[in-house]
């Protein structure tokens, strides 16, 4: 027997037991209705109390499963920037990484070979020397740069990206180093074809010197 049977059998009996002893002229069924009146507001209590119960766990789970989502979401979604420290074995063995270093090592190559054949021919000023020397500094600056930011892009933690925009960034680089080799050499060919003519020019009044040191 539940509390609520056990309540109303309780009260039952009160009632019986007023009947049989309440004096007359009491109104013993005004009693007796009340007593009932307070079960069934007592019961109404109960199952208030449990349908509040019910809607808080409700609720509670609901938190809960909304919290553990949102949780998951946050976990996945740091998972995913986690992964995109990460560099895979697509980025690190893709093939115009060592052809930006091969050509890295073209550009001082072919610079310092340049600058040392307008050095020791003797037909460049100093300052025109300076200026080649600034010209070739700043675009080997530049190549390092690209080096650094290379060395960024294939080394793990170091930048935050997908392998798609981690390649992109590779052929970009290596667009821009092929651009300065290509530099380098257009401008080693314009010097070198500055130096032939002065050292024509050179020759020819050399000769015209000679020529016109001989008696007629």
């Amino acid at each position: 027997m539940n509390k609520v049977m056990k309540v109303k059998m309780m009260l039952i009996l009160v009632g019986i037991c007023l009947t049989i002893h309440m004096p007359k002229g009491y109104s013993q069924s005004t009693e007796i209705a009340q007593l009932l009146l307070n079960v069934a507001k007592w019961e109404a209590l109960q199952e208030n109390l449990k349908t509040l119960k019910k809607g808080y766990e409700v609720l509670t789970k609901g938190y809960k499963a909304v919290k553990d989502i949102s949780e998951g979401n946050f976990n996945l979604h740091d998972a995913f920037l986690g992964n995109l420290w990460q560099v895979s074995p697509t980025v690190k063995n893709y093939k115009k990484v060592s052809e930006i270093i091969q050509t890295e090592i073209r550009i001082i190559k072919e610079y310092k070979s340049g600058f040392q054949q307008c050095l020791k021919s003797g037909q460049f000023s100093a300052n025109e020397l300076d200026y080649l020397e600034r010209v070739f500094k700043r675009v080997t600056d530049e190549s390092v740069e690209n080096l650094d930011e290379l060395l960024m892009i294939i080394t793990a933690r170091q930048m935050r990206m997908n392998d798609e925009d981690r390649l992109n960034a590779i052929d970009a680089i290596s667009v821009d180093m092929e651009s300065k080799l290509s530099f380098v050499r257009r401008f080693n060919a314009s010097n070198q074809t500055l130096l032939f003519q002065r050292i024509k020019q050179h020759s020819d009044l050399e000769l015209q010197k000679r020529l016109e040191g001989f008696p007629e």
